[in-house]
């Protein structure tokens, strides 16, 4: 009876650290939200191939949206709901900071990654991957997506198989500029962006989510021979610097 309660405890304890809310960071100050309830407010959000409808937004043959003009965020929190109901899965979210392209990441039905741009300075000039897996995101299927970025260090998490979490210096710059992709026919039902705060706890939870990377799928390498090859170039650049 004793091990079937630290059975419980350890299995609750992996629960919660997947949770919808934040890890790294605390909610702070509401910065942007949106449901869609109505017509796009252009002065907030630029769009490009959603429409409303039903109270969402929704599109066919791929979209992206993003806030409008610059923006300055540094540690903060991004919440979105949507579903792709194509063929497959794909959302792509980037950022930019003052260089331009910075940091993105890509979660699609086949293999998700975290990538960094190509920097100017000859040491960084190139790509790099902080963190990737296979994936078992499906079609049709709704997902709460919550972004996280603190200092160096970024997490994102779709559910408890789909999660991404790797550091690099140029998560640490302002950002300046954000785009979330979506691929095929899709909904998008809501999105909010917070200030983030610290949350004392996450040394502990971050040594749990770097444990719960092994037990994520293998990604297939012979699905996506075109990202293997980049990702092949990119790891020897690195291995040289």
């Amino acid at each position: 009876m004793k091990y079937s309660y630290i059975f419980l405890i350890q299995f609750l304890f992996v629960v919660s650290i997947f949770a919808k809310e934040p890890q790294m960071l605390l909610k702070g100050e509401l910065l942007m939200k949106d449901d869609f309830d109505e017509a796009i407010d252009k002065r907030k959000w630029k769009v490009q191939g959603m429409t409303v409808k039903n109270g969402q937004l929704e599109w066919d043959g791929g979209a992206k949206i993003g806030p409008q003009g610059e923006i300055s965020l540094r540690d903060h929190i991004v919440e979105y709901t949507f579903s792709c109901n194509g063929k497959s899965v794909y959302n792509q979210y980037l950022y930019n900071d003052h260089l331009g392209h910075a940091i993105l990441f890509r979660m699609r039905s086949t293999t998700n990654y975290l990538m960094k741009w190509q920097d100017q300075d000859v040491l960084n000039n190139f790509k790099e991957y902080p963190d990737l897996s296979g994936s078992t995101l499906k079609s049709g299927k709704v997902y709460n997506v919550v972004v996280e970025t603190r200092g160096d260090e970024m997490l994102v998490h779709m559910d408890d198989e789909n999660f991404l979490y790797g550091r690099n210096h140029r998560i640490d710059r302002e950002k300046t500029k954000l785009v979330i992709n979506f691929g095929g026919l899709g909904t998008l039902d809501s999105i909010r962006i917070w200030e983030g705060k610290p949350n004392e706890n996450w040394q502990s939870k971050r040594k749990s989510i770097i444990e719960q990377k092994k037990k994520r799928v293998p990604r297939d390498v012979e699905s996506d021979p075109e990202f293997e090859y980049k990702y092949g170039i990119a790891s020897l650049q690195v291995s040289l610097r």
